[in-house]
């Protein structure tokens, strides 16, 4: 069954539930119900975060976008990719570093003359939350940065990694965004152990 009739049978699923949930008279008791809408109004709210940690390595960067970089970067890693043996992945991510800067982790094999004139620096790795946004809106990402900071807090194993070189990268993930109708992005937010 491919993605698209999949959504299309779980959409399908849903609005007849909600369609047999409008229909039902209730006659109980009306505190459960409005508990049940309370746990559903915090459950929406907490973001789901994972722990994932980027191994150290070789990236090779765009720079700052500028004159096209970006396209001819994307060209050039797209090459990379198809030669590459590792499972790592994702191994693209965006940074804002003075600007949106693109980093693509490469094997040891890869060499200067193979990224084309873009520079290669050391990553240096280490833990990050991840947290998964829809669209390029701003409020989200904020939303869910705040939601972070919020999880971090009450957390005894884990602070914001704040130290240099350790940026918010993300990555953009999921079907296309023609099917959903929105952009799936995952934000990769530094933290380290206490």
């Amino acid at each position: 069954m491919s993605i698209k009739s999949q959504a299309d049978f779980y959409l399908n699923k849903a609005m007849k539930i909600e369609n047999q949930l409008e229909k039902v008279e209730y006659s109980g008791n009306s505190s459960n119900v409005n508990r049940l809408f309370e746990v559903t109004e915090k459950l929406e709210k907490q973001l789901d975060i994972r722990i994932v940690e980027l191994p150290a390595c070789r990236m090779v960067t765009s720079g700052p976008k500028k004159n096209g970089n970006f396209k001819r970067f994307e060209k050039m890693w797209t090459k990379l990719d198809e030669k590459r043996k590792d499972k790592f992945s994702p191994r693209d991510f965006m940074v804002e570093n003075g600007g949106p800067v693109w980093w693509y982790a490469i094997e040891d094999w890869v060499t200067e003359k193979d990224t084309e004139g873009f520079e290669i620096i050391n990553f240096e790795g280490g833990l990050y939350a991840t947290a998964v946004t829809h669209n390029w809106d701003d409020k989200i990402v904020v939303k869910a940065f705040n939601d972070l900071k919020e999880w971090l807090a009450e957390q005894d194993r884990f602070s914001y990694d704040d130290r240099p070189g350790h940026y918010v990268m993300f990555h953009v993930n999921g079907p296309d965004a023609k099917l959903l109708g929105y952009t799936q992005a995952e934000y990769f937010f530094p933290i380290k152990l206490k």
